[in-house]
This record gives C-alpha cells, sequence and structure tokens, in this order.
C-alpha cells in the first residue's frame, strides 16, 4: 500500500534568489504501509501551475535544496513519501516566494 499520512512538519526557507531549502519529518510509522523508499518533492511557480517540477531523494534524506529558481517569484511546494507501490498522501503546498538578486549600494 502507499503511505496514508503526509511527511510531517514541512518547513521552508529561502536560500537566495534562486534557490530554497525544503525540510520534513517521516510520516508516521504506522501510516508509510510498507517499505519507504524515499520522498519526491513538487513544486511549481503561482503564476503558471503548468511549470511544474519534481525532484526525488532516497528515504534516509529529510531535505533538499531547490536551485535555479526564478528570481523574486512565489512557488507553491509539497512533499509526498513514496513505497513501491505508489505515493502517498502529499503535505499541503506551502507557498513561498524567493529572494530579489541583492543590489550593490
Amino acid at each position: 500500500a502507499v503511505p496514508s499520512q503526509p511527511p510531517q512538519f514541512v518547513d521552508i526557507t529561502v536560500l537566495g534568489s534562486q534557490s530554497i531549502l525544503v525540510t520534513w519529518k517521516r510520516p508516521p510509522y504506522d501510516s508509510i504501509h510498507g517499505v519507504l523508499r524515499g520522498y519526491h518533492i513538487r513544486y511549481y511557480r503561482v503564476s503558471d501551475p503548468q511549470s511544474a517540477g519534481e525532484t526525488t531523494v532516497d528515504r534516509s534524506r529529510l531535505n533538499v535544496t531547490l536551485r535555479k529558481l526564478g528570481k523574486f517569484t512565489s512557488y507553491r511546494v509539497s512533499v509526498s513519501a513514496f513505497t513501491s507501490v505508489g505515493d502517498g498522501v502529499p503535505s499541503a503546498e506551502m507557498k513561498i516566494k524567493t529572494a530579489e538578486d541583492s543590489k550593490l549600494q
């Protein structure tokens, strides 16, 4: 079966104008329903939902840095755990905005 609960405590930190750090905790053990294989992190520009991107990390990782994002751009991000059967329930989408380029004075 697939995980019946999403990863917990998803948090996002803006690292700069083109990168963000996404962190989370694993879903409750009794909700995984099989062997946890890893996590899918999905994201898209709020202004263009068709711009979706996805990255996958193995089960030992509880964070990922998303790079090459648009500068000063709003994104929505969610995380889901997966087993060999498929993806579980995704976390609630979180909205984040990348930073502006720093300006030299």
